[in-house]
């Protein structure tokens, strides 16, 4: 056996949870095929460029199908020990903190604006389970649920990941139990100028 057939032997085939959906083509603008031409073959340092390089003010239309393919290609590149985890960790906190459009979003959160809830909790319920032999994931998966925009104008993903299927036995209680305590008392600002606070994981909300 070569060395690249040795290799290509341990890479476990990606998680087919992740359907992209693309708009209709007369829905679809030059920055949008622009911007997801070619995704099918992307890597992650092709998410990176495009992260770091796309004019995010004008691609709104296509935010919604290119965050579905980074949750796609993390869950590729995580089944793929050829890929370092610092580079799965440089495409998470790149896309967390990448805006669009004009309202503050990124490009996970946009998939839930897209109708995409349970399609990110599909990827929880994939991504979660390299955390048992790599304890920098449940870190991550952390940050993913709990962050927010500076400008509180979207919902962390965790405040809506609770209604999901498999939300409960798929994901959270895969957490180890120090994290899922620091979930369950979490709270979060509803607005940057909002006096309301909802609790992460629940609709409960309160006055500050």
């Amino acid at each position: 056996m070569t060395e690249s057939a040795e290799i290509n032997a341990n890479i476990n085939p990606p998680a087919c949870v992740i359907k992209v959906r693309m708009r209709d083509p007369e829905d679809r603008t030059p920055e949008y095929e622009e911007l997801l031409n070619g995704w099918e073959k992307w890597g992650l340092e092709d998410i990176m460029h495009r992260l770091n390089s796309a004019d995010w003010r004008f691609c709104v239309s296509a935010s919604g199908p290119f965050g579905e393919v980074v949750f796609l290609k993390l869950l590729e590149a995580a089944n793929n020990p050829n890929i370092p985890f610092e580079l799965i960790e440089e495409v998470v906190r790149t896309a967390l903190r990448t805006r669009v459009g004009s309202v503050g979003t990124n490009v996970f959160t946009r998939v839930a604006i897209f109708d995409g809830e349970q399609m990110i909790c599909d990827f929880f319920k994939e991504f979660i389970k390299h955390g048992k032999f790599d304890d920098r994931y449940y870190n991550l998966i952390y940050e993913m649920l709990t962050n927010q925009t500076v400008e509180n104008i979207s919902y962390p993903l965790g405040f809506l990941m609770p209604n999901c299927t498999g939300w409960d036995e798929e994901v959270f209680a895969k957490l180890p139990s120090e994290m899922q305590k620091r979930l369950s008392s979490k709270s979060f600002h509803a607005g940057e100028k909002s006096d309301r606070c909802y609790a992460l994981l629940s609709n409960a909300s309160f006055g500050m």
